[in-house]
């Protein structure tokens, strides 16, 4: 699956592969380059759009600038999500629940449940 972003006003798709995966966990890890795009540091955004499109930094450098990191921040980390989940998108599995005393909860491995309902609040708040 390829995140299509627009590079310089030209639409391009960067690709999932082995080889963009490990050069962009190769800059310190998935997470790490994750933060370092939402801080804005316009070095990991070249190198990611330079992995994505199997190119040289140098080769991307110019038109990542030109284009702007707010431009390319969802795309971008929206990529190192799908290169960190194998090239796939992530889809949180869905957890499995029973009703207990009208109270929702949640199957785990052991089989004991686990309460997973939000509290409502105090509803007594705000009350004379």
């Amino acid at each position: 699956m390829d995140v299509e972003i627009k590079l310089d006003g030209n639409p391009v798709s960067l690709r999932p592969t082995l080889k963009a995966a490990r050069r962009v966990s190769g800059a310190g890890g998935f997470q790490t380059v994750v933060n370092r795009l939402q801080s804005g540091d316009i070095d990991h955004y070249i190198a990611v759009v330079a992995a994505g499109l199997d190119k040289t930094n140098a080769e991307v450098g110019e038109k990542v600038f030109r284009t702007g990191l707010p431009a390319l921040a969802d795309g971008l980390v929206r990529y190192v999500n799908l290169l960190a989940n194998g090239g796939k998108p992530f889809r949180p599995q869905k957890l499995k629940t029973v009703e207990i005393d009208g109270k929702t909860y949640a199957e785990v491995e052991n089989g004991e449940p686990v309460y997973v309902d939000e509290p409502a609040g105090d509803e007594t708040a705000g009350e004379a």
